[in-house]
């Protein structure tokens, strides 16, 4: 009899410990998962992806901008050949570093990658006004766009006078104005008046290319402008003035 109790107290033990082993597991998952069933916590664990470098430029609707762009040459003293350096160019202008050194000017984006600025300008990632705006100096040489010969300011002057074939352009100069469609010229002329006499004179012109000429002036006596202060009274710009020919 005495066996047959002591097989009983065993049971009894065995069982207890299952039952704590189970409540212990139940805890756990109560305490660690909030009682979400196990699998959904297995799910979502496995929807969880792993960082990734993002690359701007392929995701729908990303955006990627400059965060920095570096002179490098100038930072660490980075030797450069002495020369002038044409970086890049437009219909408006040619720009240039003092020195050759575009490899060294380095554009940083959003998304971690970088490249040189020659790179940059040409694929459209970056303009001109980002090298302002991160301070990176540069000089620049304007395109002249058009050019303006006697001929066409003969055509110009048909517009003030009746017949173009009585004008001739003897010589002057011409120069651009803010307007890069516009020019102001100073010119001598000669024509034949309504007696049908010659008449040379000096005058001033505002027209724009392929177009009629806005404004015509005499430099006489009555003038307000003289030809020292002429092209300036109208808008010229001194560093784009070029002579007749």
């Amino acid at each position: 009899m005495k066996w047959f109790i002591a097989l009983l107290l065993a049971l009894a033990c065995m069982l207890a410990l299952v039952g704590c082993s189970k409540a212990s597991k139940e805890i756990e998952v109560t305490t660690s998962a909030g009682n979400i069933e196990d699998t959904t916590v297995t799910e979502n664990i496995e929807n969880i992806s792993t960082e990734t470098t993002i690359d701007w430029s392929e995701i729908p609707g990303g955006k990627r901008f400059i965060i920095q762009i570096r002179d490098r040459a100038e930072e660490e003293q980075l030797p450069c050949a002495e020369a002038e350096e044409l970086f890049y160019e437009d219909e408006t202008a040619k720009y240039y570093f003092n020195v050759i050194k575009s490899h060294y000017i380095e554009v940083t984006y959003n998304n971690g990658n970088s490249e040189d600025i020659v790179t940059a300008l040409n694929t459209g990632r970056a303009t001109i006004a980002d090298l302002d705006e991160f301070g990176i100096e540069y000089h620049t040489e304007p395109i002249v766009a058009h050019t303006l010969d006697c001929e066409s300011l003969q055509a110009a002057c048909a517009d003030n006078f009746i017949d173009p074939s009585k004008v001739s352009v003897l010589g002057g100069e011409w120069a651009y104005t803010a307007d890069p469609n516009k020019f102001v010229a100073l010119a001598t002329v000669r024509y034949t008046d309504k007696d049908d006499e010659y008449v040379t004179a000096e005058i001033v012109m505002v027209g724009t290319f392929g177009g009629k000429t806005e404004l015509f002036h005499h430099l006489n006596e009555h003038s307000p402008y003289t030809r020292e202060n002429a092209l300036q009274e109208f808008g010229a710009i001194d560093d784009q003035r070029f002579p007749l020919e």
